[in-house]
């Protein structure tokens, strides 16, 4: 990326103040902002994750969500989300299938960086059946995916034995999602 993303910057009850800064400012400064999360799952109840790039400066090497990422000022969610999963893995949303699932206000400090992240997260689910041989990830931000059982993340979570990203905004995010999943009526027992 050869210019830093521009951001719309929210107050504390998720609205545009009207202001736009860099993504670096927002982080220092610790202002509210939107971020899209996207779970990918499958016919078999399975949520694919990916890995997060060694070369990552926020948590390289952990476990996150299929597909996350800013919302850049004036964009909308819905475009973001198919800006960054076509990106980081390579696959192209038909947005006729993204469920809104919810907005997620998140606070977490990331001391080592001097970062204060303050988000509002819209979350959405997307059914996908492909296979991950077929995905293109980029090798900057993903250095791996997998598919895994929504009850066995939810496992890995209570026991941290997979080194997942931000657990707390990750069990958020998927407790938003588990409510929607019903409407496309996948089974959640695998």
């Amino acid at each position: 990326m050869s210019e830093e993303e521009m951001i719309d910057v929210l107050d504390e009850q998720g609205n545009k103040t009207g202001k736009v800064k860099s993504r670096s400012e927002i982080h220092k400064d610790g202002d509210w902002h939107e971020v899209v999360q996207l779970l990918i799952i499958n016919s078999k109840g399975q949520t694919l994750l990916q890995r997060r790039s060694f070369e990552k400066k926020n948590s390289p090497c952990l476990w996150s969500y299929a597909v996350g990422g800013h919302i850049d000022a004036g964009e909308r969610a819905e475009d973001a989300l198919q800006r960054e999963t076509k990106e980081e893995l390579g696959l192209s949303l038909n947005l006729d299938g993204l469920i809104y699932c919810g907005n997620i206000k998140i606070s977490e400090e990331f001391p080592v960086l001097d970062w204060k992240d303050n988000e509002y997260k819209k979350v959405y689910l997307y059914v996908w059946d492909g296979s991950i041989k077929d995905l293109k990830l980029q090798e900057s931000e993903v250095s791996e995916v997998r598919w895994m059982s929504l009850k066995e993340l939810e496992i890995e979570i209570r026991k941290k034995t997979l080194k997942l990203i931000f657990v707390k905004s990750l069990k958020s995010v998927l407790d938003v999602a588990k409510e929607n999943i019903a409407k496309i009526n996948l089974n959640l027992t695998n």
